[in-house]
C-alpha cells in the first residue's frame, strides 16, 4: 500500500493515483472491445485505436509506477530524493508510442 502520510500535496497524489487506475481500467475495456470488434469486424483502423488503447494501459502503469517511486523520501543511496523517476518514467512513455506507432504505420503500409 502507498504511504502518503511523509508527502506534501497528499490530495494531489491521491487524485492522480486514483485518475491513473480509472484510466487503467477504462482502457482496458476499451481495448479489449475495439480489438475483438476490430478483427471481427476486419476493420484495422479499430484494431490500430485497439492497439492504441493497449499502449495507454502500459504508459499508465509505467506513469504510476515512476510516480510511486518519485514520492519516496531521499534514504542513503539516494540523498536528493527519487525525483528523477519521473521524467524517466516519462521517456519510457516517449520511447513505447513510438515503438506502437512505429508498428501500425509499418502494418498499415502492408
Amino acid at each position: 500500500m502507498l504511504d502518503f502520510t511523509n508527502n506534501i500535496g497528499n490530495k494531489k497524489l491521491r487524485k492522480g493515483f486514483r485518475s491513473t487506475i480509472i484510466g487503467i481500467a477504462t482502457n482496458t475495456i476499451l481495448a479489449t472491445i475495439k480489438i475483438s470488434v476490430g478483427v471481427i469486424g476486419g476493420s484495422f483502423a479499430l484494431v490500430a485505436d485497439g492497439i492504441e488503447s493497449t499502449m495507454d494501459i502500459f504508459s499508465s502503469l509505467i506513469v504510476f509506477n515512476g510516480l510511486r517511486i518519485a514520492i519516496q523520501p531521499p534514504d542513503e543511496k539516494h540523498p536528493y530524493g527519487h525525483g528523477k523517476a519521473e521524467p524517466i518514467a516519462a521517456g519510457l512513455v516517449s520511447i513505447a508510442l513510438l515503438i506502437a506507432s512505429v508498428f501500425i504505420f509499418s502494418e498499415a503500409i502492408y
